[in-house]
């Protein structure tokens, strides 16, 4: 991700995903983690941080690592 509208589509579509149940494989525990690191994504974005850190926690969360 380099844009911050590319950052913001790609959050928006994680996000979407896990509204919807896509991620339904994972643990409660794991499902857990994946929305903390959502919002915590959704933070540094608003805050102009280093929101592709925060994405690469998300894929490995997901295990697309």
């Amino acid at each position: 991700m380099t844009t911050r509208e590319q950052q913001q589509e790609y959050l928006a579509s994680i996000a979407q995903a896990y509204d919807v149940g896509d991620f339904d494989y994972l643990a409660p525990g794991d499902l857990r983690s994946l929305d903390a690191l959502i919002a915590e994504a959704w933070q540094a974005f608003k805050q102009d941080g280093d929101v592709d850190t925060q994405i690469r926690k998300i894929e490995k969360a997901m295990g697309r690592e």
